[in-house]
């Protein structure tokens, strides 16, 4: 994919007034497309939309303590008189030290994630634009080269033109001086 520098990176959009977030001679319109240019570097398993119920590890202990609580549910919620839904009971019959574990290390997990896409991205654009400068800086250089050949061009032309109108003065002059009549003397 070509950057340009002269719109949004995600919709194309090419008012610059509502710019957010600008990484070099890049920007994006809003933090939504900040971030939907982010996670394209994000492994699908850290997207958006993804939970923590999506690792198979998380989700095992999940469903094995809803099925011991399952048995236990509503004789706990009568006897401790709680306003509990399922899921909240689930979680409070959860083996909390392996559960959160998995949760900590998978949320430390998605967090690495997206600041390496952040990176990836920040690395991407500025080498993108550092790229682009270089290439801007060449075509000027070949242009300027090109300006500089056609002066030097015409100014041969004009010296070589200088020259001949010069050799031609000399040689009338020279042909004058050849008839003009030389003092006699005895």
């Amino acid at each position: 994919m070509r950057y340009v520098s002269d719109r949004c990176l995600v919709c194309g959009s090419p008012d610059k007034t509502n710019t957010t977030c600008a990484i070099s001679d890049f920007w994006f319109c809003s933090s939504e497309h900040y971030s939907q240019a982010v996670e394209t570097y994000v492994p699908k398993e850290y997207k958006k939309g993804t939970s923590q119920f999506d690792d198979p590890r998380i989700r095992e202990l999940w469903d094995e303590a809803g099925q011991n609580a399952d048995d236990n549910y509503e004789e706990y919620i009568r006897l401790y008189n709680l306003d509990w839904t399922l899921e909240q009971y689930v979680y409070h019959c959860l083996d909390h030290t392996p559960y959160n574990q998995l949760v900590t290390q998978r949320k430390n997990s998605r967090d690495a994630a997206w600041e390496a896409a952040r990176q990836k991205l920040t690395s991407r654009l500025e080498s993108e634009a550092r790229v682009q400068r270089d290439e801007k800086r060449e075509k000027e250089r070949m242009v300027r080269e090109k300006e500089e050949e056609k002066e030097r061009i015409v100014r041969e032309k004009e010296e070589d033109r200088q020259r001949k109108l010069q050799q031609e003065e000399d040689e009338r002059e020279a042909e004058e001086e050849r008839w003009r009549p030389k003092p006699f003397e005895l």
